[in-house]
């Protein structure tokens, strides 16, 4: 049991265990995978922003905000566990644990986006899009077919918002973290940096640098 609690070991494994997130290693196959996997996210929810595709849009950026989470978590915890992929409410759950277990404190604005702006107002919205679309309440009886598709664009295009949003302050922070710990050493990259910075400034600014 680790002498923090045994409910905090129950989320995590080995950090070469299949489901766990792979980290960053400058100029290896992953990382390039994973720039190849963003760069194609970001084109797809352009696309689905600009025709309409909104179900797909949720998706991909549940996607990346699961990521993002999961890379700040990985960060944090620093050891030879890790916390297996899952969804973003239970990656934002098991980082406040890591994060209280640790004494450490988010910046205002990181908080404030995954614990209100993700994790209280969209993620509801999310639920509803995924789980309730088709299903007829006494609650909802009065939302027709365009009510409800309206519900799915607009949790699309905040969730692409949101997506730009925490890939600049997870990159912002852990950059912050690491200049702090080792001041006179350039911070780790987990994409190429030239291909990160220069398709940032083509594309959404989804592309983790971090």
């Amino acid at each position: 049991m680790d002498k923090r609690g045994g409910k905090r070991q129950d989320k995590l494994s080995p950090k070469d265990y299949k489901s766990v997130r792979m980290e960053g290693e400058t100029g290896c196959y992953h990382n390039q995978l994973r720039y190849e996997l963003y760069k194609e996210v970001n084109e797809r929810i352009k696309d689905g922003l600009e025709k309409g595709k909104y179900f797909e849009v949720i998706s991909l950026t549940e996607s990346i905000m699961t990521d993002r989470v999961n890379c700040l978590i990985e960060r944090i915890i620093n050891e030879d566990n890790a916390c297996t992929d899952s969804g973003v409410g239970k990656m934002i759950s098991l980082l406040s644990v890591e994060l209280s277990q640790r004494d450490i404190k988010l910046p205002k604005e990181l908080r404030t986006l995954l614990y209100q702006v993700i994790n209280q107002q969209w993620l509801p919205k999310r639920n509803y899009c995924a789980h309730s679309f088709v299903v007829i309440t006494n609650e909802n009886v009065v939302d027709d077919v365009e009510t409800r598709l309206k519900k799915i664009e607009d949790c699309a295009r905040e969730g692409a918002f949101i997506c730009r949003t925490l890939t600049d302050e997870v990159r912002i922070y852990l950059r912050d973290r690491y200049n702090e710990m080792f001041k006179e050493t350039e911070p780790p990259t987990e994409l190429e940096t030239e291909q990160s910075e220069s398709y940032n400034h083509q594309m959404m600014g989804l592309i983790p640098s971090e």
